[in-house]
């Protein structure tokens, strides 16, 4: 069964980006995504089956952020595994992030990081389905 993933990004071109990228690695399906913290809690409230993760940037323009969407995702007990993925990701702001429930944050820069951590959830999840 495939590690499925719902993204939070308002940068469409972000978004399509990560999007390829993720379904690039064995056994990953994009569930969905959200540019607008209304549309990812919608999005939460629809949704019957739990996801395994959560990829949300914390900036979500117009309106809305990705503390709100960790709180919402939290709360709903939707997702198995909650990240952010930010260029404001600083010390202070990982911690708070942490704080509200997520398992990790990474920078924009660190993409590469973040592709390794999907894989690793992919991979136990895999070892689990089995």
């Amino acid at each position: 069964m495939a590690l499925t993933v719902f993204i939070a990004e308002d940068d469409k071109p972000a978004t399509e980006s990560l999007i390829e990228l993720l379904t690039l690695q064995d056994g990953v399906e994009v569930a969905g995504s959200a540019n607008s913290e209304i549309d990812a809690a919608d999005w939460l409230l629809r949704r019957r089956e739990p996801c395994d993760l959560l990829i949300t940037d914390l900036l979500l323009l117009p309106g809305g952020s990705g503390f709100g969407i960790i709180q919402h995702a939290r709360s709903l007990g939707v997702f198995r595994h909650v990240t952010v993925f930010s260029n404001f990701a600083t010390p202070v702001v990982a911690e708070s992030c942490k704080r509200l429930g997520a398992d990790a944050v990474f920078l924009k820069s660190e993409l590469d990081e973040l592709l390794e951590y999907v894989r690793g959830l992919g991979d136990a999840k895999g070892r689990m389905d089995i």
